[in-house]
């Protein structure tokens, strides 16, 4: 069993951007289409027989049997549904998933990574 943390990339500065342009229009569609992704996801995770710890905005916790291949679909579904970027952290725990996102977002996003790799190769 691993540990995968998802975060959207930049979502937080399209909300304040359509916030300070008052455009309430826009900003309900990206908040529905960002909700839609995360569901859809997050039921996609469950389908696969893995178990969500935390799903909440644009970020969601699991954790399961998954592999490499299935973290790129995620983030390929999340980009085609709301044209923006997902990072990714995968980790043999919760906090080394947490600590991998957190060097995928510092690395400028839209990137996975498996704490295990960068432990190996430094």
């Amino acid at each position: 069993m691993r540990f995968c943390s998802i975060d959207g990339d930049q979502i937080g500065a399209s909300l304040e951007k359509l916030i300070i342009n008052q455009d309430s229009i826009c900003l309900s569609h990206f908040s529905k289409l960002v909700n839609e992704a995360i569901n859809s996801i997050s039921q996609n995770i469950v389908d696969s027989g893995c178990n969500i710890i935390f799903s909440g905005g644009d970020n969601i916790l699991f954790c399961g049997d998954f592999n490499l291949s299935f973290c790129n679909e995620v983030s390929e579904y999340f980009e085609r549904k709301t044209s923006n970027k997902l990072s990714v952290g995968i980790g043999d725990t919760m906090l080394d998933s947490f600590l991998a996102l957190k060097i995928a977002k510092a690395s400028g996003g839209a990137v996975i990574i498996d704490y295990c790799e960068v432990m190996r190769n430094g």
